[in-house]
């Protein structure tokens, strides 16, 4: 396969994944993992390299969040899954 028919390829899979409620919830884990919105200073060059490369790969993925509209969307039902984990975290 030539270049340009795999990157379709990778944009229909992915696709695909956010427009499910359960890609929606996996991807939004992830980014909240790869801390993209938090800050990664540290004194500790090893800690401050290691988070950058989570956050690198976090912006990559975030990249091809911001260009499709369906997955903004779905953010919402992101934070609601988000905040009843949260719930039954203080319940148990």
């Amino acid at each position: 396969m030539e270049q340009r028919s795999l990157e379709l390829k990778d944009k229909e899979d992915f696709i695909s994944v956010i427009n499910t409620q359960e890609g929606i919830r996996f991807i939004s884990r992830i980014l909240d993992y790869c801390g993209i919105f938090t800050p990664s200073f540290s004194n500790d060059v090893a800690i401050m390299s290691f988070k950058e490369g989570k956050r690198d790969v976090g912006l990559m993925l975030w990249s091809q969040v911001y260009d499709n509209v369906n997955f903004l969307q779905g953010l919402d039902y992101a934070k609601k899954y988000r905040q009843e984990l949260y719930d039954d975290d203080i319940k148990n």
